[in-house]
């Protein structure tokens, strides 16, 4: 057992060889640091805490039921309580993993109901990668060594923490919505192409008209037919105009 549990409440686990589990004080907070060794190995589990996780090194999976994400250094995961996971490390790059474990307690619910991770993810972010790894790093100090207020500083730091990630988690809600409405609208664009003869547009003209970048409405027009948007507009044009005899071939 290479652990070293200190007289506050940090876990450090220096050759991990399975998950490491958190020793929660009684306002149910811990943080872990564990470096795996080359032969760590984890069945799929579900705990009933949550966890941030942090990738200081290495690279491998985290496995949520089919899907295998790749992790690898400065990835966060989000995880919350009784998600069923696993992780997977490769062979030759071990991995190192700083993590927050949460179980408020019973009569500190209302505290943290608004910002509790509620939905499984990965995120890659570097801004925001840089600020979570100062608040995580900040907690594993306050928890390693013996400091009054102790826990006032945890909870603040914890509670700053979630509220950045579920800040980033409203944007990125956000951000899906509007993807969706561009990608109806595009597709709106090409129903009407279809159907009709168009005078040639440039992309910018188009992407104006339909409230996006230039690069979105290409991006987008090649997701929903497979095909650059002037190779579309034209093999479509050339339809209709074989259809109603405007082409006259010799």
């Amino acid at each position: 057992m290479h652990g070293i549990r200190s007289e506050m409440q940090a876990v450090i686990e220096l050759k991990a060889r399975q998950p490491v589990l958190p020793a929660f004080p009684d306002y149910g907070i811990c943080i872990l640091e564990r470096r795996h060794s080359e032969a760590f190995s984890m069945d799929a589990s579900r705990y009933d805490f949550s966890e941030v996780m942090l990738v200081l090194d290495g690279a491998g999976w985290i496995v949520q039921g089919k899907v295998r994400h790749p992790i690898h250094s400065h990835d966060l995961m989000v995880i919350p309580r009784g998600e069923e996971y696993r992780v997977e490390g490769q062979a030759d790059a071990p991995l190192a993993i700083l993590c927050l474990c949460l179980r408020p307690r019973e009569d500190q619910r209302n505290l943290w109901a608004k910002v509790f991770p509620a939905h499984f993810s990965v995120l890659r972010n570097s801004g925001l990668t840089r600020e979570i790894a100062a608040q995580l790093r900040a907690i594993l100090f306050e928890q390693s060594v013996a400091r009054d207020y102790t826990e006032a500083v945890v909870i603040a730091q914890t509670l700053l923490l979630l509220s950045k990630l579920k800040r980033r988690e409203g944007a990125a809600a956000r951000q899906r919505s509007q993807t969706v409405e561009a990608i109806a609208r595009v597709q709106s664009y090409i129903q009407q192409l279809v159907g009709s003869f168009h005078e040639p547009e440039t992309n910018e003209a188009v992407a104006g008209r339909l409230g996006m970048s230039a690069k979105s409405l290409t991006t987008y027009f090649r997701q929903l037919t497979g095909k650059c948007r002037w190779t579309g507009t034209t093999s479509w044009s050339i339809t209709i105009l074989n259809s109603t005899g405007a082409i006259v071939r010799p």
